[in-house]
């Protein structure tokens, strides 16, 4: 089982502070820690905004969420508030 989340692995392996991430994306520092902590939900609006500052796909970050809070034994319905929206393919 593992205690830290995939958003706190990030985070500290890039040497980045809550402030820093809450400066990137307009989250609040308090949310961020909620959410690396599994106390809050991570939807779609966070889920987004998170995934872009990490360069990540929005479902690899969902789904490393869910398997943690899996791990946890939160379950993984709780892992995404809401299903993230579907981007329209940019290629034509």
């Amino acid at each position: 089982m593992q205690k830290t989340s995939p958003l706190r692995l990030q985070r500290l392996a890039l040497g980045l502070r809550l402030h820093d991430v809450e400066a990137a994306t307009g989250l609040a520092d308090t949310t961020v820690s909620r959410l690396e902590r599994g106390e809050t939900t991570l939807n779609g609006p966070r889920l987004h905004r998170l995934a872009a500052f990490y360069g990540v796909s929005p479902s690899v970050l969902a789904a490393a969420m869910g398997a943690w809070r899996t791990s946890r034994g939160g379950g993984a319905a709780r892992a995404v508030e809401s299903e993230a929206p579907k981007l329209p393919n940019a290629t034509p």
